[in-house]
């Protein structure tokens, strides 16, 4: 099918639940500059953390230089996928 490419996409459906409308609207317009910047969505393992703890780590990733950027994103999705794998192994047992 076809992927869903919003900006809010990338923002993850836990915190979506918890948030408040109004950090929800800032972190997809702080996503949206970040797309604009670099190219692609903000990456974040976000485990344990709440929507105004990933709209400062946005705010604060989205003046690093891309090359920088690109280095952090791919760790995030490192942990990401680390995560997931040791849950689906977990499942597995």
């Amino acid at each position: 099918g076809i992927r869903d490419r919003s900006p809010s996409r990338g923002l993850g459906d836990v915190y979506k639940r918890q948030a408040s409308n109004s950090l929800l609207d800032e972190l997809a317009a702080a996503n949206q500059a970040y797309v604009d910047r670099f190219g692609f969505v903000f990456l974040l393992c976000a485990t344990g953390l709440g929507g105004a703890e990933m709209l400062a780590d946005l705010k604060r990733r989205i003046s690093r230089p891309r090359d920088e950027e690109l280095r952090t994103a791919a760790e995030e999705q490192l942990q990401v996928t680390r995560l997931r794998l040791l849950k689906l192994v977990e499942e597995l047992s």
